[in-house]
């Protein structure tokens, strides 16, 4: 279980260090179409989340543990 948690919060750190690159600037939609699968992407993966920590308290636990390792 704590591999799926880290692999779910490996991806979601994947979605937030991606940056948008200059060179595609020119192709608008393209750009749009990412940004809007991006955003679907980041809303599906927190209702996700959401479901699991409200329903697993070992999920509530290990992430209130990891997140305050990180500060």
């Amino acid at each position: 279980m704590e591999k799926k948690i880290i692999l779910i919060l490996f991806i979601l750190f994947l979605f937030n260090s991606c940056t948008k690159d200059d060179s595609f600037s020119s192709v608008n939609d393209v750009s749009t179409l990412s940004n809007n699968l991006k955003e679907k992407s980041i809303l599906r993966f927190s209702e996700i989340l959401s479901k699991v920590t409200y329903n697993r308290k070992d999920v509530r636990v290990f992430l209130k543990k990891r997140s305050f390792e990180t500060i």
